[in-house]
């Protein structure tokens, strides 16, 4: 006997019951709420913490610290640094960064400095947007900049020859 299947075609393969208890048990679906009393006994034995008591127990948060990131270019070596301003463990000296406050009256709380070439600070409101701006010290420094005009381009490996 041809049956037709959801495409259209005709089949003349015998149709199988694919809600038979046999089947799901064997393959791991689930069985319809029907369980056997072995079954619960070893669903009860291995319960699966709920994922609500796990998350006390993810990592903690980094603590803070002033200097977030250091980064060395590798093209001229300098190095720039991302400082979080409000951090613990800020010094107290004359030589630390103070937090300013931004056009729309919001505190800007990072900065990124050239440790290199003692540049003034240029002062963010996010950690994110500090922490992608120390690794392109070259648009905020002039001297990094100035530097990298300077140094020849150089590639990871030498071209191969054809021939």
């Amino acid at each position: 006997m041809a049956d037709r299947t959801k495409s259209g075609a005709i089949t003349t393969a015998k149709a199988r019951r694919k809600d038979s208890a046999a089947r799901n048990k064997a393959l791991g679906l689930a069985t319809l709420g029907r369980r056997t009393g072995r079954e619960r006994e070893l669903d009860e034995a291995v319960s699966v913490p709920d994922l609500a008591d796990l998350v006390p127990e993810a990592r903690p948060a980094r603590p803070a610290t002033y200097v977030m990131i250091e980064h060395r270019r590798r093209d001229t070596g300098a190095i720039a640094r991302a400082l979080d301003l409000t951090a613990p463990d800020t010094p107290s000296d004359r030589a630390r960064v103070l937090p300013v406050e931004g056009q729309n009256g919001e505190m800007l709380e990072f900065a990124v400095i050239c440790v290199t070439h003692q540049a003034p600070p240029v002062h963010y409101s996010t950690a994110s947007q500090a922490r992608k701006e120390v690794k392109s010290s070259h648009k905020w420094c002039e001297s990094c900049q100035l530097d990298r005009a300077s140094t020849p381009a150089t590639r990871n490996k030498a071209r191969r020859r054809n021939g």
